[in-house]
């Protein structure tokens, strides 16, 4: 039996492929975004109700994410219907300066276009906000001994830097 990741990553080749062979004049950020939807997973109902009572809830696609390199920019979609418009940043605007705060972005904000301006500060606060929604369903195989060492995670690094 193939691994349903192994199916998931051929058929996304073989689209790509098939792409590349024929709809040149096509935009390929929407190719690409309509490949993320060919090979997303989502969950059903059914899924749903054989996981409850286990420990690890079923995989599904939360975000898809596409790296335009010609035009250096990161372009995403939510996939929940309330926030499912494409959101883009562009590496060019972004200093990497050492002396430059480091951003974040909470990608289920509502928005479209640009977030460069809805970029913040980062802040120890945002990044454990980001790791207790995360690790909220999978609580009983990450406590929060564990989430409180990646919380720090990087403040270690930081730290290092100065």
């Amino acid at each position: 039996m193939v691994e349903p990741i192994l199916d998931r990553v051929t058929k996304a080749i073989a689209m790509s492929n098939e792409f590349n062979k024929s709809d040149i004049d096509k935009d390929i950020r929407l190719k690409a975004f309509e490949i993320l939807d060919c090979v997303s997973l989502s969950i059903g109902v059914n899924d749903l109700f054989r996981w409850i009572g286990k420990r690890i809830p079923p995989s599904r696609t939360f975000l898809q994410i596409v790296f335009d390199l010609t035009n250096m920019k990161v372009i995403f979609k939510s996939l929940a219907k309330k926030n499912s418009t494409y959101r883009e940043l562009s590496i060019k605007d972004i200093n990497f300066s050492e002396a430059e705060s480091v951003l974040v972005y909470d990608v289920e904000q509502l928005g479209e276009g640009s977030i460069l301006n809805q970029m913040e500060t980062y802040t120890k606060k945002a990044n454990e906000k980001i790791v207790r929604k995360t690790y909220m369903p999978v609580i009983k195989d990450f406590p929060i001994e564990i989430q409180e060492e990646i919380i720090g995670f990087p403040e270690l690094y930081l730290s290092e830097k100065k």
